[in-house]
């Protein structure tokens, strides 16, 4: 399907299960069309870039795991310590209340 964002022709086609969308840098019908055909065709060839939407793990070259480094979220750097934070009642201490300073 081909259609219009702004000024510019975007496509979103389906093949094989997998979603493409991409924009075809034009703001002229009958060239939007034919880069349509032209991007099924490398689409069909495997020559086409990554589909749409979310790339599975799978799919990704085991390299690329190795290369970047792990990061955590700066809540987690006391290991167990955030969870724990939750977990621990706060510990203010409530005053009491006696019969008296209710009349």
């Amino acid at each position: 399907m081909i259609y219009k964002r702004n000024k510019t022709y975007h496509v979103d086609v389906t093949v094989n299960g997998l979603r493409y969308r991409e924009s075809l840098e034009t703001t002229n019908w009958q060239v939007a069309q034919r880069k349509q055909k032209e991007l099924i065709g490398r689409i069909l060839e495997g020559k086409a870039g990554a589909p749409a939407g979310r790339v599975s793990i799978a799919s990704m070259p085991f390299e690329q795991f190795r290369s970047e480094p792990a990061t955590a979220d700066s809540r987690f750097d006391g290991g167990s310590a955030y969870w724990t934070d939750i977990r621990k009642p706060k510990e203010e201490k409530a005053a009491k209340v006696t019969l008296n300073d209710t009349r």
